[in-house]
């Protein structure tokens, strides 16, 4: 059964998304589901960074931003 490795490479593929991204340094929550026909990642975080700052972003650059991470985690 290869999922556990799987989720630890999922997780890993989540931090390396965040950083991406640029949240790397804000609250998030990365959960690997390992219960369903395929292992998935779901990921959620938060705009705000720890000194309160928003970031803001259209959904065109965060849509962009998403496709070029997961291009480079792939």
């Amino acid at each position: 059964n290869d999922r556990p490795d799987m989720a630890a490479k999922l997780l890993e593929a989540g931090t390396t998304l965040m950083q991406l991204l640029g949240v790397d340094k804000n609250r998030y929550v990365l959960v690997v589901h390992t219960d369903t026909d395929h292992v998935h990642l779901h990921y959620l975080y938060s705009r705000v960074d720890r000194e309160g700052c928003i970031r803001e972003r259209d959904a065109k650059f965060r849509q962009y931003l998403l496709e070029e991470a997961c291009a480079v985690v792939a």
